[in-house]
């Protein structure tokens, strides 16, 4: 062998053997830097894009269900309780479980409200509507917090709302109607028939409303005001036999059989309205006053005529 050939076979060992420790003394780091576990599963082969995690839930996730709601969702309609409930202007709500009404009527809050300013799912421009009206144009009355129903045709409802309003002589009156202390308290019966809220997705993706029906006895917040001029009532009946055929009643705007005549006017250029003006001696009439306020009256002398206001 030659000398040129002993020397690159020398250079080739040592090259070898330097590699060699070098592997030697970084595996060694390794077994002392990590349990000797980890340094197993290290030198384990695997494949980088290869690997991947999945999860599964194991139970269905609970979302809310769609709810109506006639003020952007402050206030959320999910059972009858709450379809057939009325909110006033000052914020308060009464329910069909809250309603005392019956022997203790709701007052109105604010002087010259109307029934207008009593909020309910009925809007105030109608007395009767589809729940499928409610959720489309120009209402929009439904909402959903998981953001179920968004999609075309993605919410659906059946059934109807009524709401019925008279007064206490059982006359029909409009919710943008003048209230009169005289005619309170007023009735509104509110009803709805078998209903449902439903969206296409979501769990639970459904509300229902059984049918029912609840009655409010409302008045007016007013000042003292004369509710009616009471005479003597006699043949002033309806269903009262005549006296020689005549009959007094007048009509249900300005007679009440069992309570008299109902005030025309409370401005004094038209005073003229209000009750008979003629007179004769003996006769009277009382004055039904709302409030139960104590008023006096000066008497009043007029042409050797006197006049007396009692109070009772």
């Amino acid at each position: 062998m030659h000398y040129r050939d002993r020397t690159q076979q020398l250079y080739v060992l040592n090259l070898l053997n330097h590699y060699c420790r070098q592997v030697f003394s970084f595996t060694s780091l390794i077994l002392v830097k990590f349990p000797i576990t980890l340094s197993l599963l290290l030198l384990l082969p695997f494949s980088f894009d290869s690997q991947a995690l999945s999860a599964t839930t194991t139970n269905t996730i609970q979302g809310s269900a769609p709810y109506l709601t006639f003020n952007n969702g402050k206030t959320k309609v999910i059972n009858t309780e709450d379809l057939l409930a009325i909110t006033l202007s000052d914020g308060t709500t009464i329910t069909p479980i809250t309603n005392t009404s019956a022997t203790n009527p709701i007052v109105l809050p604010r002087v010259g409200e109307t029934f207008a300013d009593v909020d309910m799912l009925v809007p105030s421009t109608t007395d009767t509507i589809e729940l499928k009206a409610l959720i489309d144009a120009p209402y929009y009355y439904w909402g959903d917090d998981d953001g179920d129903g968004q999609e075309v045709n993605g919410v659906t409802a059946m059934g109807s709302l009524t709401v019925n309003i008279t007064d206490k002589n059982n006359q029909v009156v409009g919710r943008a109607d003048t209230l009169d202390i005289a005619r309170a308290p007023y009735k509104v019966v509110l009803s709805n028939t078998n209903s449902s809220l439903s969206t296409q997705y979501g769990v639970p993706n459904r509300s229902t409303f059984n049918a029912g029906t609840v009655t409010y006895y409302i008045i007016p917040k007013s000042s003292p005001a004369v509710l009616y001029a009471k005479p003597n009532l006699r043949l002033g009946g309806n269903n009262e036999p005549g006296f020689n055929g005549w009959k007094f009643a007048g009509p249900a705007n300005i007679w009440q059989p069992n309570r008299g005549f109902l005030p025309q006017s409370i401005i004094p250029t038209s005073y003229n309205l209000n009750f008979p003006t003629t007179g004769a001696n003996g006769l009277y009439f009382d004055l039904d006053i709302s409030e139960g306020t104590q008023l006096t009256w000066p008497s009043i002398t007029y042409e050797g005529i006197t006049w007396y206001v009692h109070t009772f």
